[in-house]
């Protein structure tokens, strides 16, 4: 059985690890399922988890210095952006749920750069603004982290392609997951 119904006939990337795999003259039970032996190398999976880890890890110490990490620079991001949203409205923008996402705004709010109010017009929602702190924090650490950017020293337009690609694939594993398919 293959994973959300898919065959190789019908999944070109499908196809491309099933022929690699057989070029090494690895056989493999295609019915069953059972496991191939592939290079992790090979694996888009293990590209983008890396490639997310190097990431992460270039911003510490432009971050660190801040009192920052990463996914407390995020949410100041998002906040700059658009301030006073609502906590699921923070949540849908940075993809997290509120377990993850509640102690990183109860840590900025601790540090003095953002505040939490529940909503005039419906105390079920809270509200999550920045500060006056907050704000030049952020505009700080936005410029700090723009040598992150320029150690990539990729042109814009490839940046961009990138970024897009990578959407793309996010996009199609979360429309298979709401499909009930990954």
């Amino acid at each position: 059985m293959w994973p959300l119904g898919l065959t190789p006939a019908a999944c070109p990337s499908l196809q491309m690890s099933v022929a690699n795999v057989e070029s090494r003259n690895i056989t493999r039970d295609v019915e069953s399922g059972a496991a191939a032996p592939l290079r992790v190398e090979e694996l888009l999976c293990f590209a983008l988890y890396v490639t997310a880890r190097a990431s992460e890890a270039s911003y510490r110490p432009v971050l660190g210095p801040l009192g920052l990490t990463y996914p407390r620079y995020i949410v100041l991001v998002v906040l700059a952006e658009q301030d006073s949203l609502t906590v699921s409205d923070l949540g849908a923008r940075l993809h997290l749920d509120s377990g993850t996402l509640t102690p990183l705004i109860k840590g900025l709010e601790a540090d003095g750069q953002v505040t939490r109010q529940r909503d005039r017009e419906d105390e079920r929602l809270v509200r999550v603004t920045l500060t006056e702190k907050g704000r030049e924090l952020t505009r700080i650490a936005i410029k700090a982290a723009h040598s992150v950017a320029c150690a990539i020293d990729m042109s814009a337009a490839d940046v961009k392609r990138i970024r897009d690609d990578v959407n793309k694939v996010f996009a199609a594993l979360r429309g298979a997951q709401a499909t009930g398919g990954a």
